[in-house]
C-alpha cells in the first residue's frame, strides 16, 4: 500500500493510476479528435474499399448490383468514381452475357424498363422482350423510278407522325409539303410462326474473368454497406485488389445444393429473382450470386477469416426490383458450402436451363399475339404530322452558288 498524503485515503497503486486517467488530462488534437470518434462525437472519414481514398459528399452512388440488371441498392460511402468507373466495363460484359436470359422471362433494370436484346429470325430484326419478339421497319429509302422517299412506318399513330416529321426535317420540307404525302402497301410480312417459338442462344457465363471479378465485387461492396469496417480487413484484401484491377485467382463454380447465407429460409420468393449474398462460416467468408433464381453461383473469399461473424444479403424480384424482397444483415455466421462432387456443375446447368424454358414459355403463353395494324387514316396522320413539324426548329438552307457561263472581263 502506498501512503498518498495526510489528507488522502489509502489507496492501490492500480487505483490511483485509474483514477488519475479518469481526471482531466492533456492531449494533442490528432488524439482528441480519435477520441470523439470512438466515444461517437465525430463520425469516422470513410474511405474507397479499394484504393482507400477519402469519399466525400460528391461521391457518386455506386451500385452493389449492377443498374443495368435490376439492382437499385447504391450507396455513397463504399467505392470511390475512379473505382466505381474502372469496373464498369465488367458488369457490362456480364450484362451482355445475361441480356438473352434476363429478356426471355421478363427481367427490367434498375428503372423497370424491359431488358431487350435484338434477334435475327427469318431474315428480319426483332426486338425481344418481356416475353414478345416484336419485328422491326426498315429505315426509310429512296426510290429513283418515282423519286420519292419511302419511310416504313411504326405501329402507332403518334410514332408514326414522328418518323414522318423527322424524315421530311432532315430533307429541309416543312408543313406546306405534308399534303404529298401518300400511302402504300409496305414489304410483305415474312412467314412467323403462330404461338411461342423455342429460339436457343447459347449462355457463357461465370467462366470468363470478367464475371467473376463482378461476384466478388458485389460481395464484397454487399459487406461495405452493413459494416464498412470488416470490408477493408486484411483478410480480404486478396479479393479487394482481385475485383478492382484483376490480379490473383478466385474460384466460383454453378452450385444449387448449397444454402447460402441461410437468410432465404424465411422469404417468399417470386417466380424469377436476383441475389447476392455474403457470410462467414468459422475462418472462412462465402458469397453466393443468383441470377433469375435457376443460376446459382458461389464462392469463397477468404479462408483466414479473424473478424466478427456476420452474413447479409440483397435480393429483388427480376420483374418489379423496389421495394427489395430482402436486405438484411446479422451478426452470426451462416452454413459450410455444400461439398463438391463429380457431375455438380453439369447438373446445376441441366437444372437452370430447364427452369429457365419453362419460365420462358409461360411468360410467352400468357402474352397476347401482336397484330399487325390496319393502315392509318391519311387525313388524321396528314395532320399528325403538321403538328409536328410545326413544333421543329426552322431549318437553315445553304444557298448554292450557281457557275456562270463565258467568263468576265479582268
Amino acid at each position: 500500500m502506498l501512503q498518498s498524503g495526510d489528507e488522502q485515503p489509502l489507496i492501490s497503486a492500480a487505483t490511483k493510476q485509474k483514477r488519475n486517467a479518469s481526471q482531466s488530462i492533456e492531449i494533442g488534437p490528432m488524439l482528441a479528435a480519435s477520441v470523439r470518434r470512438v466515444c461517437g462525437y465525430l463520425p469516422m472519414a470513410k474511405v474507397c474499399i479499394y484504393c482507400k481514398s477519402t469519399l466525400t459528399s460528391t461521391t457518386r452512388k455506386a451500385h452493389v448490383w449492377p443498374a443495368s440488371m435490376g439492382g437499385r441498392l447504391a450507396p455513397r460511402d463504399t467505392n470511390c468514381d475512379a473505382c466505381n468507373n474502372a469496373m464498369s466495363p465488367l458488369e457490362d460484359h456480364l450484362r451482355e452475357s445475361l441480356s438473352h436470359s434476363f429478356a426471355s422471362v421478363g427481367a427490367v433494370n434498375d428503372d423497370r424498363d424491359p431488358i431487350a436484346v435484338t434477334l435475327e429470325f427469318a431474315g428480319r430484326e426483332f426486338v425481344f422482350a418481356d416475353g414478345n419478339a416484336v419485328m422491326q421497319v426498315g429505315g426509310r429509302r429512296f426510290e429513283r423510278e418515282s423519286k420519292s422517299m419511302v419511310v416504313p412506318l411504326p405501329a402507332g399513330l403518334e410514332k408514326q407522325a414522328e418518323v414522318l416529321a423527322k424524315a421530311m426535317h432532315s430533307h429541309g420540307l416543312g408543313v406546306d409539303d405534308v399534303d404529298r404525302l401518300n400511302l402504300a402497301p409496305g414489304d410483305p410480312e415474312p412467314a412467323l410462326p403462330i404461338g411461342p417459338t423455342r429460339n436457343e442462344h447459347h449462355l457463357k457465363l461465370g467462366g470468363p474473368i470478367e464475371h467473376k471479378r463482378v461476384f466478388v465485387k458485389m460481395a464484397l461492396e454487399l459487406l461495405a454497406f452493413h459494416r464498412h469496417d470488416l470490408a477493408m480487413r486484411g483478410e480480404l484484401s486478396e479479393a479487394r485488389r482481385f475485383a478492382r484491377d484483376g490480379t490473383g485467382t478466385f474460384r466460383s463454380k454453378p452450385d444449387t445444393r448449397s444454402a447460402g447465407s441461410g437468410l432465404f429460409a424465411s422469404i417468399s420468393l417470386p417466380e424469377v429473382f436476383n441475389s447476392i449474398e455474403v457470410w462467414s462460416h468459422g475462418r472462412a467468408v462465402f458469397f453466393r450470386v443468383v441470377f433469375l433464381g435457376p443460376l446459382v453461383f458461389t464462392g469463397t473469399l477468404a479462408t483466414v477469416w479473424c473478424g466478427d461473424p456476420f452474413r447479409a444479403i440483397y435480393a429483388f424480384d427480376a420483374r418489379d426490383p423496389a421495394p427489395p424482397i430482402a436486405s438484411l444483415f446479422e451478426a452470426c455466421d451462416g452454413p459450410n458450402l455444400a461439398v463438391w462432387f463429380e457431375g455438380m456443375v453439369e447438373e446445376t446447368v441441366a437444372q437452370a436451363v430447364s427452369a429457365l424454358g419453362a419460365i420462358s414459355l409461360r411468360l410467352a403463353q400468357s402474352k397476347a399475339p401482336v397484330v399487325r395494324e390496319l393502315p392509318p387514316d391519311l387525313n388524321k396522320l396528314r395532320s399528325a404530322v403538321k403538328e409536328r413539324l410545326a413544333s421543329m426548329p426552322v431549318r437553315r438552307t445553304r444557298a448554292r452558288a450557281t457557275k456562270k457561263s463565258g467568263s468576265d472581263p479582268i
